[in-house]
């Protein structure tokens, strides 16, 4: 074959031979978990920050693959960008596998939003066009909250039905006054009693995100700690 980082070496002893052969090096541990159509998905290695591998279905931790290519075969996948995008989080929805990385969020599926992930009809399509960070994103019903690339903006990305994409607004922008200059660390959602989202700011203060989508309230407010 070709693509060998070394030429094949073959040594005999005793009666027995052993071959070694190097077909790629390592691009490190994955980064970011998820499971999607009964698959489990590791992605975001160091070396290699945009690849997805899918397991078998129903076979974590069988990632074989067969010649000719089977539809329940594992899957090797790298985002194709003209930017290097580097996965930070995929949260598993109806319509497929939303990705999000620190350029733009990602729609991973089987083509449609019931066609089955398979290796011949796997799709990455483009959605919004805003980076996330490292934080986890909140789920909360169908929409999912992230802090985007820069640290200080919050995010509300959702499916919109007319445009058939997940598209989002910044439901920060009317509190940008808690967010200049600083920016988020780490957050948890609260869902009851009030549907609250604690937030910790850079500097030690705890932000709060009153968010109920249906009723159109989205409410910022600060704790001195």
């Amino acid at each position: 074959g070709t693509g060998y980082l070394s030429a094949p070496a073959v040594s005999f002893s005793a009666g027995a031979a052993a071959a070694t052969a190097v077909i790629s090096s390592s691009t490190g541990n994955p980064s970011v978990p998820a499971f999607f159509s009964q698959r489990m998905v590791l992605a975001g290695p160091p070396l290699s920050p945009g690849k997805m591998n899918f397991s078998r279905p129903g076979s974590y931790f069988n990632f074989d693959k067969s010649n000719p290519i089977q539809a329940d075969d594992a899957i090797e996948a790298t985002l194709a960008s003209l930017k290097l995008n580097s996965i930070k989080s995929m949260i598993p929805m109806p319509t497929g596998l939303v990705t999000l990385t620190d350029q733009q969020a990602w729609l991973v599926n089987g083509g449609g939003g019931t066609a089955p992930l398979t290796p011949i009809d796997a799709t990455a399509n483009p959605q919004a066009y805003n980076g996330a960070s490292d934080i986890p994103p909140i789920v909360g019903n169908f929409d999912v909250l992230y802090v985007q690339a820069k640290g200080s903006i919050v995010r509300d990305l959702a499916f919109n039905f007319y445009t058939q994409i997940y598209t989002g607004t910044d439901i920060s922008v009317l509190s940008s006054h808690l967010f200049y200059g600083f920016t988020l660390t780490e957050w948890a959602f609260a869902e009851e009693p009030f549907k609250v989202i604690w937030a910790v700011r850079s500097d030690g203060q705890c932000l709060s995100l009153t968010f109920l989508k249906e009723q159109d309230l989205v409410g910022w407010s600060h704790s001195d700690t």
